[in-house]
């Protein structure tokens, strides 16, 4: 049954996966890309997967004391993040998508003391992913995180919604700002449409909208939002390596239409390289 992979979003479908991907977002103060790779195995084809996402951020920041045209490209690696997803079809051309999923605190720029510009490099992978993967960049919390969706595939549509609760739980950088509230509670949600154009070729659309349920130290911050809503267009190829594997990179565009994203004049281009088995 087509299905036209979405790009930020969760799929509706689990399949067996290996998925490279980068998010370039170019601010009103610098430069700053978010590399994530995710790998994972189908137990039950098309409905039942385990999963593994970990990556990088890098960025180029005007450095706090220096003037503004010194600039130093620093990264920092994010939280691994251990996930399900099942994905049974209802009936036909309905799917349910069910997902669970926690992090392991291992990433860099955390801590009490940590480098300032490490720290600041991970952060900006928040606004550089639309706000929707939050758990990868939270590096003083654990963070379990549940979510459902459903998918509607017919006539080369897909249309996709999905709404997801993160939880994060301290566990160090307590005398740290980035880590002032003991417990914060975050919530994510998107909507996709994609239609294939061609055998080889799929157009997609996606809303995402993030506001935090609970985060009273964060959002006593000056200039911090409590939500953030942006967009995401592209096109995606869809290449037969084989009887088995198909390759579907694509290229989207996305802007903030709210949020820290708009404050700051994000545009992300979205580099996309999935291979299904």
């Amino acid at each position: 049954m087509p299905y036209a992979l979405p790009w930020t979003m969760r799929p509706a479908i689990a399949p067996t996966l290996l998925r490279v991907e980068s998010s370039i977002g170019f601010r009103n103060d610098g430069v700053a890309a978010a590399t994530l790779f995710t790998g994972g195995y189908a137990i039950v084809p098309t409905t039942l997967g385990v999963y593994a996402r970990w990556g990088v951020t890098n960025s180029v920041l005007s450095t706090p004391n220096a003037p503004a045209t010194h600039e130093i490209p620093t990264g920092a690696a994010t939280n691994p993040l251990l996930m399900a997803l099942f994905t049974p079809e209802l009936t036909k051309g309905l799917r349910l998508s069910v997902f669970a999923a926690a992090t392991i605190p291992i990433g860099t720029g955390g801590g009490n003391t940590p480098q300032p510009l490490t720290a600041s490099s991970i952060a900006t992978g928040i606004p550089t992913r639309s706000s929707m993967d939050n758990a990868l960049f939270a590096v003083n919390y654990f963070t379990p995180i549940a979510g459902l969706g459903l998918a509607f595939l017919r006539w080369g549509f897909t249309f996709q919604v999905e709404a997801t609760v993160l939880q994060l739980i301290r566990v160090r950088g307590e005398a740290h700002r980035s880590a002032s509230d003991e417990f914060r509670t975050n919530f994510t949600v998107g909507a996709s449409v994609g239609y294939w154009l061609h055998r080889y070729l799929t157009a997609s659309a996606e809303l995402h909208y993030q506001h935090w349920l609970s985060a009273p130290n964060l959002l006593a911050t000056p200039n911090t939002h409590a939500g953030q809503a942006s967009f995401e267009v592209g096109l995606r190829t869809n290449l037969p390596l084989s009887p088995t594997v198909l390759a579907r990179p694509g290229l989207s565009f996305g802007m903030g239409i709210s949020g820290a994203m708009a404050d700051r004049d994000y545009k992300v281009l979205h580099l996309d390289v999935p291979f299904t088995f």
